[in-house]
């Protein structure tokens, strides 16, 4: 008897058989739109997606819908090592580039004489230190992640994916800033002075030009490849056994990765002098440190637990985020903002970027503040419903039943496997 195709509800438990290519697989689990069947094992199926639907036979039916086990024989993924391998090499070559900006940088920095006299903007070791670091530390995460990929590993898509996605946005809002701002930029850097002023549209357009190529084009082929099912069957093909990243949803991994370059983005302060709004005064040297380094910590902790999907990260990182909301906005109406920037005392570069963007005005820093602010609380409300110990229906998920692999019959048809755990299934 032919089963019309029903798509299955969000959780819903379901039993199924799976016949790809010469094996068999009875499957009880519950349904999840991002990993297909998750049977508690972090394995699932493999089928994410559209792909899902792209069956023979009939769909995947719940069983208080299903008064038999459903049949469906899925087509086998296509094999995207090749395509594993491609955007690897991409990441180790970004991860390279990042990574020449550190001796060149430091060569600035010791030896300005031999990069080139005259220099536009004043190098200062406060400022060009920690971004340096930042370059390393990103060239280490391209390359690592580069490696994964051209692996195979499970681990290295899932957080790429991560990356790719906080990248593209980071993309968006430079790119849309440097829109408007770069004129002001190349100004306030000299270049006006060194290039003529016919040629100075020609080098906006171009920098804009890179820069959407950088931070949007490429995290977003990125992102359009990462995201296929059958990349991730690739994945799960060649890396079969399931990490700690399989057993965190993509949404609260990304949060923990937040968290993790929010407590990276404290080790930089001491280049804008440890600079802290707080509840309506502006703290700053080793007063803000004193507060700033237990807010290091406690960035790491919320990321570890954000790894853990325990929900006590997400309200404890709701209620820090609350009250740095509230600690930013009421400085940042009280105190004036030339008072906030000379605490911060930052180069004349990015003194020139903050004044082009009506930073250095009380209503461009209260703006500011509510949109971040903002934006952030309902992205952690968001990633909210994702923090669950059980699935839907109080069944926890180490309590699922693992897949049972069998031979496939001379009939062709998959047999109900003789197990006591998929007994009374015919009568629910």
């Amino acid at each position: 008897m032919t089963v019309p195709a029903i798509e299955p509800l969000e959780a819903e438990p379901v039993f199924v058989t799976v016949a790809v290519g010469g094996s068999c697989q009875h499957v009880f689990g519950r349904f999840d739109r991002h990993r297909g069947i998750d049977d508690g094992s972090g394995n699932g199926l493999g089928l994410v997606g559209a792909d899902m639907w792209r069956v023979r036979a009939s769909a995947i039916l719940g069983l208080e819908r299903a008064p038999a086990m459903t049949q469906i024989v899925v087509p086998a993924p296509a094999d995207r090592s090749k395509g594993l391998v491609l955007f690897g090499l991409v990441e180790i070559a970004v991860g390279a580039l990042a990574a020449a900006v550190v001796p060149l940088g430091l060569l600035l920095l010791l030896a300005p004489g031999l990069v080139g006299p005259g220099l536009p903007v004043a190098v200062e070791a406060r400022t060009l230190l920690p971004g340096l670091s930042s370059y390393a530390v990103v060239a280490g995460v391209l390359v690592t992640l580069g490696v994964g990929s051209i692996r195979a590993r499970r681990w290295a898509r899932s957080l790429t994916l991560v990356v790719a996605w906080l990248w593209l946005a980071a993309g968006v809002m430079a790119v849309g800033l440097a829109w408007f701002s770069l004129p002001d930029m190349l100004k306030g850097m000299g270049v006006d002075q060194l290039l003529p002023a016919a040629t100075l549209p020609a080098v906006e357009l171009v920098a804009l030009g890179l820069l959407g190529a950088l931070w949007i084009a490429l995290p977003g082929a990125m992102i359009l490849f990462y995201r296929r099912a059958d990349v991730e069957a690739t994945c799960r093909r060649r890396d079969p056994q399931p990490g700690w990243v399989d057993r965190c949803p993509p949404p609260v991994l990304s949060l923990a990765v937040v968290w993790a370059l929010t407590g990276y983005s404290v080790l930089l302060m001491p280049a804008y002098n440890w600079v802290v709004p707080f509840f309506g005064v502006v703290l700053h040297g080793g007063t803000g440190a004193a507060l700033l380094l237990p807010g290091f910590v406690l960035c790491l902790c919320l990321a570890w637990g954000s790894c853990r999907v325990d929900s006590r990260s997400w309200w404890v990182g709701m209620a820090a985020s609350t009250a740095g909301a509230l600690s930013t906005l009421i400085t940042v109406v009280r105190v004036d903002a030339g008072q906030l920037l000379a605490a911060m005392a930052p180069p004349a570069d990015q003194l020139a970027l903050l004044r082009s963007l009506g930073l250095d005005r009380r209503s461009g820093l209260v703006w500011l503040t509510v949109v971040a602010w903002a934006s952030f609380v309902l992205y952690l409300l968001w990633v909210k419903r994702h923090f669950r110990q059980v699935d839907e229906g109080g069944v926890p998920r180490s309590q699922l039943p693992s897949p049972l692999p069998l031979s496939l019959p001379s009939n062709g048809f998959c047999e109900r496997p003789a197990d006591a755990r998929w007994r009374g299934t015919e009568d629910r």
